[in-house]
């Protein structure tokens, strides 16, 4: 079932327990940061790799 307020489940989320949705945040915010120091890493790795290793 289709609802036509696309905000409903994020209105219904922040409903929650404020101990819930701040431990969800935690959760995506942790997940997030990772996500961009690994893209990080293999982007430099790659760089090292076509600079010959020489840095």
């Amino acid at each position: 079932m289709l609802q036509d307020d696309p905000a409903g489940p994020y209105e219904r989320f922040l409903e929650l327990p404020v101990p819930v949705v701040l431990a969800v945040m935690w959760v995506v915010g942790a997940a997030l940061e990772v996500a961009c120091v690994v893209t990080l890493y293999e982007v430099g790795s790659v760089l090292v790799r076509l600079a010959g290793g020489h840095l």
